[in-house]
């Protein structure tokens, strides 16, 4: 509630003390509310958001759905600075639909440069790809590029997965396998592509779900959301549930952070997280498990056995 007072309470935005009077934008140099009237200037139109599909559509029906065009390795010569213009948005969005969408890579760059170009007096974005730079867009069409590319990348990592499983399913000459890979099949086609999951405390969605069907390197989200999935079936077994913990990325890296800074005193200011797991350490566990990274190669399962006095994997 404090962070919404604070909120609340920042003074107003007036654009006439910060556009086209030769400012320059430095982002860590200006007020909050200043750097929030730059990000609603991405936030895009409620009525716009049809073109999007809901997580809650079933994977089958997703796969199918068909977007604008998206060439990632599309090569544009033009300059962040030469998309901008002074005049106001006046373009039909509708056309957008079927154009292709810049590649993320300039977008990046597109979103680097908005800043300066708001300041300098810019009130549109111009697309010099179509019609000579003729149209004129509206500043949040950055923003419905970017969440559009961020769907279609999703939509292809969803069919490599559906392919994957076909793949794997005509290769394998095991019937227990392959009635495991038949349930996967029946289980993700009326799966929603990208409702929340409990994981993470909801920061994480099912397209995080896409690795576990591929030979994709598994990231942080995914190690973080097997060990919640673990530690909560340990806690639900009566005679681990107060003697073993299962810890989550953030316990070994925290150690390793400290022992990169040759930091050997622990206070509840300096280390509040391992202070933390001290506590539970004193009312009783005897094990913890964690899992350790190997030179960005291999996951590997650490433990530290404190009954025994000893540390492996």
């Amino acid at each position: 509630m404090d962070e919404l007072l604070e909120l609340d309470m920042l003074p107003p935005f007036h654009a006439e003390d910060w556009i086209a009077c030769g400012k320059t934008f430095l982002a860590k140099e200006l007020p909050l509310s200043v750097l929030l009237a730059k990000q609603e200037l991405l936030d895009i139109l409620t009525k716009h958001l049809t073109h999007f599909p809901s997580p809650n559509v079933n994977i089958s029906d997703f796969t199918k759905i068909s977007f604008p065009p998206y060439f990632k390795t599309e090569i544009i010569l033009t300059k962040p600075k030469g998309w901008f213009s002074y005049d106001m948005p006046q373009t039909d969005l509708e056309c957008l639909t079927s154009r292709p969408i810049p590649p993320n890579e300039f977008l990046v760059k597109l979103e680097e440069a908005l800043g300066q170009a708001w300041f300098d007096g810019a009130r549109s974005i111009v697309d010099p790809r179509y019609n000579d730079g003729i149209d004129r867009l509206p500043f949040w069409i950055l923003g419905f590029w970017k969440k559009m590319v961020a769907i279609i990348e999703k939509q292809d990592l969803w069919k490599r997965s559906c392919c994957w499983v076909e793949v794997e399913l005509q290769k394998s000459k095991d019937e227990e396998l392959a009635k495991k890979l038949r349930d996967t099949r029946s289980v993700i086609c009326d799966m929603e592509w990208d409702s929340q999951l409990k994981y993470q405390r909801g920061a994480v969605t099912k397209s995080h779900l896409c690795s576990f069907l591929s030979s994709a390197w598994l990231n942080d989200e995914h190690i973080d959301m097997m060990m919640e999935h673990i530690a909560q079936r340990v806690n639900t077994a009566s005679q681990h549930a107060t003697k073993v913990i299962v810890a989550p990325l953030s316990f070994a890296r925290e150690i390793e952070n400290l022992a990169r800074q040759k930091i050997t005193s622990f206070t509840h200011q300096k280390t509040p997280l391992l202070c933390r797991y001290e506590a539970r350490i004193k009312e009783g566990v005897k094990k913890i498990y964690f899992p350790l990274n190997i030179q960005q190669q291999h996951w590997i399962a650490g433990f530290v056995d404190f009954e025994a006095r000893t540390i492996g994997y």
